[in-house]
């Protein structure tokens, strides 16, 4: 990307005068994808220079991580995440929440890294509340979060306001900006409280009511705290004790061990005519048995929003939808595993062919929209200083031709 980018700007003086540079540059999407930020760095000439130290780990989507070569020159606004992931190295915490406006079910999601615009919602995109802002700002001490301004220091984003609200219901209580930042978390897991609340979750960001008693704050934190641990840390924590139908994976012989654990469709067992949920059919080769009813509904509620998508192709031009496991045969007749391609990367770049995520689709969507709006607003910007000069030399007309003497007066007015 960065070497495509280096070699337009050292191509720019051979674009036509009357040729936009969005026209002019290459529009390979395999290759480089254009912003209007880094197009004016193109026309002003800045070069991009790689750097190891800005491949970091990111959040595509929920427990599915992915690498992000975080630079400023190339990520078109990238917000806030400065002042809440610093460096890579630092640690912090994240709880994300769908914006207003998204038609997803409501979730929340706490991890460590920055995160995609769409890692909890495709629509609206995500909202982050992280436990600290890195900053010197003093923010915005009227709401519950801090609001992200100014640089350099850490604080937490809980403001003093907010704690105090929750010390004042409850008396006597130790209770620090890091536990009420879990019970948040918690009480964003209460089937009561989303179930309470639904008509609000739908339309706005969530309001965080204090419970009736303080060992139910309590209650709600540590909840808190074990499920952040559990979504933050999940490659490393002990997997559930299940049954594996087939016996100890790890005394089999594996030869192909990408092919043998690969994802196709999850499927429930059978009792008779009935689905045995406690019976979880992975793939060909793994059948996970006696798995608890909550386990599940946990793990299905949470898992990614990649799981259980059909994928939106095309083949030359005409549209194809295909399910997991199917295979896309390319132009040349060469066929690929559409699990191998689409689900891991999400777009397949064969020939004869590109492969989408309803996901992606979705995000590219909202992108293309928030360009266009983005467009809007600054020919609008534009036009209203336009109008306003206009404005002015309207009035100097005015005022000229109501002090002028004679019709040569007047006619001087309009030079």
């Amino acid at each position: 990307m960065i070497a495509t980018y280096n070699a337009e700007v050292a191509r720019l003086p051979l674009k036509p005068e009357a040729l936009a540079t969005a026209e002019f540059v290459t529009s390979d999407p395999r290759r480089i994808k254009w912003s209007s930020s880094l197009v004016s760095r193109l026309e002003r000439g800045q070069l991009g220079v790689f750097s190891t130290e800005n491949m970091v780990v990111s959040t595509y989507r929920p427990f599915q991580k992915a690498w992000i070569y975080y630079d400023k020159m190339f990520i078109h606004r990238p917000g806030q995440m400065s002042s809440i992931f610093p460096e890579p190295n630092v640690p912090n915490l994240i709880i994300s929440v769908p914006s207003p406006g998204n038609v997803t079910p409501f979730s929340a999601l706490m991890t460590d890294s920055m995160q995609d615009l769409s890692v909890t919602a495709a629509k609206a995109g995500t909202q982050c509340f992280p436990l600290h802002f890195f900053d010197s700002g003093e923010g915005d001490e009227g709401g519950f979060f801090a609001d992200q301004s100014g640089k350099t220091t850490q604080r937490y984003a809980i403001t003093d306001t907010g704690l105090k609200h929750f010390l004042d219901a409850y008396p006597g209580e130790a209770i620090t900006k890091e536990d009420l930042f879990y019970y948040v978390y918690g009480l964003l897991h209460s089937e009561d409280y989303r179930a309470k609340y639904a008509d609000n979750l739908s339309k706005e960001l969530p309001r965080i009511p204090r419970v009736k008693t303080a060992a139910d704050f309590w209650a709600f934190s540590r909840a808190g705290r074990t499920l952040g641990d559990l979504h933050v840390n999940y490659e490393t924590v002990e997997p559930y004790p299940v049954t594996i139908k087939q016996g100890d994976l790890r005394l089999a012989d594996i030869k192909n061990p990408e092919a043998f654990y690969r994802v196709t469709k999850w499927a429930f067992g059978k009792n008779g005519k009935e689905k045995d949920k406690t019976t979880v059919i992975y793939n060909a080769n793994i059948t996970m048995q006696d798995v608890p009813l909550p386990i599940l509904l946990l793990a299905l509620t949470l898992a990614s929003p990649a799981l259980g998508q059909n994928f939106s192709c095309r083949i030359g031009t005409q549209p194809a939808c295909l399910d997991y496991g199917d295979k896309v045969c390319s132009s040349s007749g060469m066929c690929v595993d559409q699990n191998a391609a689409c689900f891991d990367k999400y777009q397949c770049n064969y020939e004869g062919f590109t492969c989408k995520s309803n996901v992606t689709e979705c995000a590219e969507t909202h992108d293309a929209l928030l360009r266009k709006h983005n467009e809007l607003v600054d020919d609008f910007n534009e036009n209203l200083e336009l109008a306003r000069g206009m404005a002015t030399r309207l009035d100097e007309i005015e005022t000229c031709l109501l002090y002028a003497g004679n019709l040569d007066d007047a006619k001087s007015c309009g030079r």
